[in-house]
């Protein structure tokens, strides 16, 4: 298939024009040749698009986004489906309870055929729990599916990538961090929880690092004994840290713990149809622990780095080109389903 990049606007200015005397400004001497007209009128009319589970038949959704995973379908040559959120105060704007509802419910009666599927997911995340579900739902209906990334699959919407039989990357796509989020009472905002735990883990170095550092400085200024240098030692980082250490909660801190290792837990189950289980640990133990913020950037050679089964089109094919397409599109609304042509008894309210 020729590299073509699709626009809506550059279609526009192809159409023909007409100044009343014909189509396209000639009259018409035989009907072989308004036959050929006609089907470049055709060819060349303003076509609408809509998603099959949200915004639905009530809105047309952007054509050059449309015609963009249109084509990427015919690249890939399975059904496709667009899970694309833009992580706005609108509905269905992460993954949540309601996206489970919308394709885990919806979408069973929507597309029976056996066989596997692609899903174009473009998200900020959202909650873990919905993420593995419908990442198993794809898994066990259509017996796998792979992801196509235009821009970004962040947090849980990455968690839901490590279902797939194989993470297609733009050259500028990226993944995230699994530190989930939770809300904080004390600050009234999300706050990862792998800040807290990594904080916890900070001290502790600390106040090793702090033992040292006296126990070596000990040693050089004075006689003592070597027991003695380690109890005044430990007994003076006590004093110094100990201020810190009553601050922590115990509890909350377990909290925050719990919820890491279920987020891990989750990875490990899904990444275990695509490799061995201590690969899948090994990975799911990086993306929860080894990065230092929740919007850290994982890109493609990144993330194959770590081990997972990602492909990328770095030269210009026409994949590339409509996934450049989406990655602008995308930003602007939130489209979720299969993507068709407007039919006449579509209404539009």
């Amino acid at each position: 298939m020729a590299d073509t990049k699709y626009s809506a606007r550059a279609n526009k200015q192809k159409k023909p024009r007409s100044n009343g005397n014909g189509l396209n400004g000639k009259k018409r001497e035989n009907s072989a040749s308004i036959e050929v007209e006609t089907i470049r009128l055709t060819e060349s009319r303003d076509v609408q698009y809509i998603a099959s589970l949200y915004p639905g038949a009530s809105k047309p959704i952007d054509k050059e986004l449309a015609v963009a995973v249109l084509e990427i379908e015919k690249i890939l040559g399975i059904p496709t489906w667009v899970l694309l959120q833009n992580g706005g105060s609108g509905p269905f704007e992460s993954l949540d309870t309601s996206i489970e509802k919308l394709i885990i419910h919806d979408l069973a009666d929507v597309h029976k055929k056996p066989g596997p599927i692609a899903l174009i997911l473009e998200s900020p995340g959202g909650i873990a729990r919905s993420a593995y579900k419908v990442a198993r739902f794809f898994d066990k209906r259509y017996g796998g599916f792979k992801v196509v990334i235009p821009s970004y699959a962040k947090s849980a919407a990455t968690l839901l990538a490590l279902g797939a039989t194989e993470i297609i990357m733009s050259r500028d796509a990226e993944l995230g961090p699994l530190d989930a989020q939770v809300w904080d009472e004390r600050t009234e905002r999300r706050a990862s929880a792998i800040d807290e735990v990594q904080a916890i883990e900070r001290l502790m170095s600390s106040s090793l690092d702090a033992l040292d550092m006296t126990m070596s400085l000990l040693s050089k200024r004075s006689m003592l004994k070597s027991e003695v240098i380690l109890r005044e030692s430990m007994s003076f980082v006590t004093h110094t840290l100990q201020p810190l250490y009553d601050k922590i909660d115990s509890v909350h801190y377990s909290e925050m713990e719990r919820t890491l290792l279920v987020a891990e837990a989750y990875a490990v189950r899904l990444l275990a149809k695509s490799c061995d289980p201590l690969s899948a640990k090994r990975i799911a133990a990086r993306l929860i622990r080894e990065y230092p913020e929740h919007g850290f950037v994982i890109d493609s050679e990144e993330a194959k780095r770590i081990g997972l089964r990602v492909i990328t089109y770095d030269e210009d094919t026409s994949l590339q080109n409509n996934l450049d397409i989406l990655s602008i599109c995308s930003t602007n609304e939130t489209v979720i389903g299969r993507i068709r042509e407007v039919e006449p008894n579509d209404d539009f309210n």
